[in-house]
């Protein structure tokens, strides 16, 4: 009596709420207390009733009536082979319904059925392939030895499997092991066929049922409300969670594993929830095949369908039409449309980072979402737009700091959160802030947004924790089968992947081959603060020129230089999910012979920039090779090129000549840090403070603190600059009209405070000056054709230089003293 007191107190709590099954399907309703569920071949659902005698039959068509009354409250229930009810009840008897009369099938508190204890509490009933009835003994008395209990057709009763703690649900696997769901100890216990018993996993709360899908994985109801799936291999996770269904409990799956139902005593309801069509591709890759799906059947407009990565990906191929409620391509997996295979996906496909989705856009109806992996730095980030029109997802916005339209720090300051890049017109090669709110793009565009990580992580001006990264969405309708380019010659284009999947850089470059590109980039600081740097850097791409394998990933850019004014295509031709992708979205920079100096403030990433050594880059002016800054808000790092432009990549062919740094920030502490120095062994780099009259020799790892302050000198183009000196001996001729001769300067890395100089060919008196770097003489000497040794006095340790002339012509060298 103790246990009907208490189930009868919690029967009435229970109604006397208000359950609302949120987006379920209320699939049975006014059944008292379910407790478990069974579907005969016609797919009608027979229900237990702990509450009363009744037990419940609903139609395919949803309508319910009482099938039958019984002695007692009933638990189990289970159909056999040939269609026959077995219903187990409270006073420990098994019932049978042969044409809908019941009659006992097994009286469990026998003890003469040579069973000893007698079974108490008879819960979940299943059959095997032979007909063979188990059932689950809840509580004998102990609560630590209960059973699983095995019924021959004949009626022979015998123990399968002892030492259980309340077991509650359990489910064979196609191998013959029994998983047993033990609610006494929060375990599921397998079973072998040979007795062998074992812990399969532990679970964090009390599990009730629990049940297999055609996959092998499992689904466990909890008393918490919540389904848990369980892998193979013991890994659970939550796969629904529904705290107004009060008291889940038994579950079950249609005849065609394709819809799952749960009892739900507290609400005296049975629900159903779509399971996915998971693609296995067992069989082919062709997606109207039935065995390559999970649920042995391809998805119909009310399925929820699944694409990880596979052996045999899906083809929707020519003339087939696919339907489906909502699809997700998982990380890696890749669906293609071919030819004229159209795809209609009601609530919409969602491309996970890493997915692809391929083929002509045209022909899928319904909004796609595309996400990417993004960095919680602080910074700017550069995106495709594939569609015809694009949406920032609210959540996104509201959740990560994405604020699209506003303006920071005050109203009408100017500093946007979201720009536009132009590729023609009279503002080609710049950007334009989007100052009005919108959450919507122009077709075939692309735009920058700031990012600042998760509003939550920022206290006032810096952050508490993070900044963490997150999954970045964007939805809308995909672009037709070709994308338009626009570009300007000589102006840098920004060119966007058209398309759900990856495609050759080449093809963003006008299906030319070899042309250098550059990718953005965002670093990560080790400590963040809410500052107002809005930075992000163009950076050489991980493979430095463009090509038909190397790919850029979905809602990836390229910049470069076109050579031409011609309007190009991009066609579904283009995409190539077996070519080598960009590291990420935004970037990585390019293992080049190149400088990469970063400006940082107190560990923070402010800017960066890129001098590389080309033999095809122009020495005097700027070319397709280099890439103009694209200036941040606040904080700027860039070189001056010989013809004045300022640069974010500079590429010269020979490193042989000063080139002055230009900075730009607000008042603080700052340090450059050189990321890499990967340049030829025979150059040295030093940066020069002309503020401060230092050098200081860059290499990897290398840090050089400075300050700007309301100085002007500071900061600017005058401050800093670059200068370059070969560690190895060289020769240099001084041709003119009457003159010629050759000065080679050995082992210019001086230790001390002497270099050594060859002359050869002179016919005239040879004067040799030194200067420091700032231009101060440091000693004279007259040189002649031979050896000759000049001092440098008490000179820093930097850069000197060497003149050596005669009347007609001078030869001027670098020499490093260390």
């Amino acid at each position: 009596m103790r246990k009907y007191f208490f189930l009868f107190t919690f029967i009435f709590w229970c109604l006397s709420q208000k359950v609302d099954a949120q987006v379920l399907t209320s699939y049975a309703t006014s059944i008292g207390y379910p407790l478990y569920a069974a579907m005969d071949a016609n797919g009608n659902v027979y229900t237990s009733n702990y509450s009363g005698t009744s037990i419940y039959k609903t139609t395919a068509l949803n309508t319910t009536s009482v099938f039958a009354t019984l002695p007692t409250f009933s638990m189990g229930i289970a159909i056999d082979n040939n269609g026959n009810i077995y219903v187990s009840c409270v006073d420990n008897k098994i019932y049978k319904s042969t044409g809908g009369v019941f009659s006992v099938f097994a009286d469990l508190s026998n003890t003469s059925l040579v069973i000893t204890p007698a079974v108490s509490y008879p819960y979940k009933l299943i059959f095997d392939n032979a007909n063979n009835l188990y059932v689950s003994e809840f509580e004998n008395g102990t609560g630590t030895s209960d059973r699983i209990i095995k019924i021959t057709p004949a009626g022979v009763v015998s123990t399968y499997a002892s030492g259980l703690k309340s077991p509650n649900g359990f489910v064979f696997d196609a191998s013959g092991n029994l998983f047993v769901t033990c609610y006494g100890d929060n375990k599921i216990q397998k079973i072998t066929p040979s007795g062998t018993m074992s812990t399969f996993t532990t679970l964090s709360t009390h599990p009730r049922d629990i049940i297999m899908d055609g996959t092998g994985n499992f689904y466990v109801s909890m008393v918490s409300s919540t389904i848990l799936k369980v892998t193979r291999t013991g890994t659970a996770s939550t796969y629904y969670n529904n705290n107004n269904v009060l008291n889940s409990f038994g579950l079950m799956l249609d005849n065609a594993k394709v819809n799952l139902y749960w009892c739900s005593p507290g609400s005296s309801s049975v629900f159903q929830l779509n399971l996915p069509f998971i693609w296995n591709g067992s069989l082919s890759t062709d997606w109207t095949a039935a065995n390559n799906w999970s649920t042995n059947a391809v998805p119909i407009s009310t399925s929820d369908a699944l694409i990880p990565q596979t052996s045999n990906q899906p083809i929707i191929g020519n003339g087939v039409s696919a339907i489906a409620n909502s699809i997700t391509i998982q990380s890696g997996g890749v669906l293609t449309l071919s030819g004229s295979g159209t795809l209609n996906a009601t609530n919409g496909i969602t491309v996970n980072p890493g997915a692809a989705l391929v083929g002509n856009s045209t022909n899928v109806t319904g909004a796609v979402t595309l996400q990417q992996t993004v960095l919680g730095q602080r910074g700017w980030r550069v995106f495709a737009n594939p569609f015809s029109t694009a949406t920032i997802i609210a959540t996104v916005a509201s959740t990560n700091g994405i604020t699209i339209g506003t303006s920071l720090p005050a109203s009408g300051s100017g500093i946007t959160d979201s720009r536009t890049y132009n590729n023609t017109g009279i503002n080609a090669g710049t950007w334009s802030n989007v100052l009005a709110p919108t959450t919507t793009w122009a077709s075939d565009a692309l735009y920058s947004l700031f990012i600042r990580g998760l509003a939550s992580e920022v206290t006032g001006l810096n952050y508490t924790s993070g900044p963490s990264p997150f999954i970045y969405n964007v939805s809308g309708t995909l672009e037709g089968t070709s994308m338009l380019r626009h570009q300007t010659a000589g102006v840098f284009s920004v060119c966007a992947n058209p398309y759900a999947a990856p495609v050759n850089t080449a093809a963003l470059t006008g299906q030319i081959v070899g042309v250098p590109y550059y990718t953005y980039q965002i670093s990560q600081g080790n400590n963040q603060t809410a500052q107002l740097t809005k930075a992000g850097t163009w950076v050489p791409a991980a493979s430095p020129y463009s090509s038909t394998s190397i790919t850029i990933p979905v809602l990836g850019v390229l910049c470069y230089m076109p050579s031409n004014s011609n309007d190009f295509s991009i066609t579904s031709s283009d995409i190539n999910t077996t070519g080598t992708l960009q590291t990420s979205l935004f970037g990585s920079a390019a293992k080049a012979s190149q400088l990469e100096l970063v400006m940082e403030s107190k560990g923070n990433y402010q800017d960066k920039l890129f001098v590389t050594q080309d033999a095809t880059a122009t020495a005097n002016g700027t070319d397709k090779i280099d890439l103009p800054k694209f200036a941040n808000d606040v904080t700027n790092i860039y070189t001056i090129s010989p013809d004045q432009k300022q640069m974010a990549i500079d590429a010269r062919s020979e490193l042989g000549s000063t080139i002055p740094l230009g900075i730009s920030s607000i008042a603080g502490d700052y340090n450059f840090r050189v990321n890499n120095n990967s340049l030829s062994s025979g150059t040295t780099v030093y940066l020069q403070d002309n503020l401060l009259h230092t050098q200081t020799a860059l290499q990897t790892g290398t840090t050089y603190n400075f300050s700007i302050t309301s100085d002007s000198a500071t900061q600017g183009e005058q401050r800093f600059a670059l200068v370059f000196a070969n560690k190895t001996a060289v020769t240099a001729i001084a041709d003119s009209s009457t003159a010629k001769f050759t000065a080679k300067v050995l082992g210019d890395v001086v230790h001390g405070n002497t270099v050594t100089i060859e002359i050869a060919g002179s016919t005239s008196p040879i004067s040799i000056v030194a200067r420091d770097i700032n231009g101060k003489i440091l000693s004279t000497a007259i040189g002649v054709n031979g050896t000759n040794t000049v001092q440098l006095g008490n000179a820093a340790s930097g850069i000197c230089i060497v003149q050596i002339s005669n009347a007609n012509a001078t030869i001027t060298e670098k020499i490093i003293k260390l």
